[in-house]
């Protein structure tokens, strides 16, 4: 298939450049990029183009347009929810241009191993590191839940476990708000959300999109697997149908070693009956604290799931550190480039910031932008007076009026000789500064 971006290309505004793919699977791709105006390393996750993708990736019932809105709702939806158990989304564009036109999806970077490649290598998890992954995801869901959101596709490959033991969910892609009207649009469309092996029973059957109980059996499943293999095995078509009218085998049957009372736990996340389940991420995470081991307890050494209880401040030992393959740059950091469409995404950052209150930011960045403007261009070309303009406006907006008047004077003094007086952006800031001095 061919990559949705090279090694080394760069977004439309310059902003991050591509340094390696990470990973990729039908829909799309995540790359390592690094992010230019602060110098770290981000993931960047693609959704590739509409011709890129074979009928099978997409998957019976769903369409392009499906696809984009999915892409959509991810970005909202971990944006929206501020736990340190999810990744962080620090930037988006659904709008990339018909050059570039893939849609992108800017996240925190987590290094570390999925909890499925954790279990290639050791083909299981002590009791106690079993809890402590479950007591994390249960901490997210919980979040999530509370925002009448469901995950719908907790799986090991979605569990990421960081060096310091701390477990990130991923993909959120097939989120969905629990509300009628949403419930009503995901019941009309062909196709069962998730997958095959950790999918509840009323997902599997369309009766219901995903309730938080549907999680909590996608968490069972999980659980089971690290403790004792996987629930079922087989075909595509076995697996489905075991999971609609089999009972499993008690989990401590398969692994004898399991206490009472997380086996009963287990088993309880894995009934048919939603309802039947725990009441909520909350209860499955207080049942599970009698196992999470206590402060003095060393687990496996790299990737300690139980780290985060026993030890939380212990620092890494310095050849983790090493490991991460971090390097201080021996230069200074290149400024990003200065463009029409670069001015216009920052600017368009700056506003969501200070809509949200955070006016000093706002200013702080809007006034590196005017200066980054003024260094590479001239002082009449357009980045520097849109720039130059947003400033002024913030200024007089925070009540800082005699700044927002010196700023625009400086600004005409630049731009008229060249521009004239009927140029558009000279127009604009005459009319503030004339605001301004009133």
């Amino acid at each position: 298939m061919q990559e949705a971006v090279q090694s080394g290309a760069k977004t439309p505004d310059g902003r991050y450049t591509f340094v390696d793919r990470l990973g990729g699977g039908g829909m799309g791709e995540v790359w390592l990029a690094r992010d230019e105006r602060f110098g770290r390393y981000v993931a960047v996750k693609f959704l590739l183009e509409e011709h890129q993708l074979t009928k099978d990736s997409q998957g019976e019932g769903w369409n392009y347009q499906e696809l984009e809105r999915r892409f959509l709702r991810e970005a909202q939806v971990m944006a929206l929810l501020d736990h340190p158990g999810i990744p962080a989304v620090f930037d988006w564009c659904m709008d990339p241009g018909e050059e570039f036109k893939r849609r992108y999806i800017v996240m925190q970077r987590v290094e570390g191993k999925t909890v499925g490649a954790l279990l290639e290598e050791h083909h299981s998890l002590a009791v106690e590191e079993a809890a402590c992954l479950a007591a994390q995801v249960c901490s997210v869901l919980a979040t999530a839940h509370d925002m009448e959101l469901v995950h719908r596709d907790l799986k090991p490959s979605n569990l990421m476990v960081d060096r310091s033991g701390m477990v990130r969910v991923l993909d959120f892609g097939i989120a969905i708000l629990t509300d009628e009207n949403f419930t009503r649009m995901t019941r009309s469309s062909q196709g069962s959300p998730g997958t095959t092996g950790y999918m509840a029973p009323e997902v599997r059957t369309n009766e219901s999109p995903g309730v938080e109980a549907s999680d909590l059996y996608a968490l069972g499943c999980v659980m089971y697997e690290v403790l004792g293999g996987p629930v079922f095995t087989g075909t595509t078509d076995q697996i489905t149908a075991a999971h609609l009218k089999e009972t499993p085998e008690p989990l401590r049957e398969r692994n004898p070693n399991v206490p009472e009372n997380l086996g009963a736990l287990v088993d309880q996340m894995l009934l048919k009956v939603p309802e039947e389940r725990p009441s909520g991420a909350r209860e499955v995470y207080d049942r599970l604290r009698i196992h999470i081991p206590q402060p003095g307890f060393r687990g496996r050494g790299s990737f300690d799931l139980t780290r985060p209880f026993v030890d939380p401040w212990r620092p890494l030992p310095r050849e983790r550190v090493k490991a991460t393959g971090f390097r201080v740059p021996p230069t200074v950091i290149d400024k990003p480039k200065v463009t029409n469409s670069s001015v216009a995404a920052e600017l368009r950052d700056v506003e969501q910031l200070w809509e949200a209150g955070r006016r000093q930011e706002a200013l702080a960045a809007t006034r590196d932008l005017l200066s980054r403007a003024k260094d590479a261009l001239t002082d009449e070309a357009k980045p520097t007076l849109k720039a130059g303009i947003a400033y002024a406006s913030m200024l007089k907006e925070d009540g800082r009026g005699s700044q927002a008047s010196e700023e625009l004077r400086n600004l005409l003094n630049g731009a008229l000789p060249k521009r004239g007086e009927n140029d558009p952006l000279v127009s604009k800031a005459r009319k503030l500064l004339e605001e301004t001095e009133q």
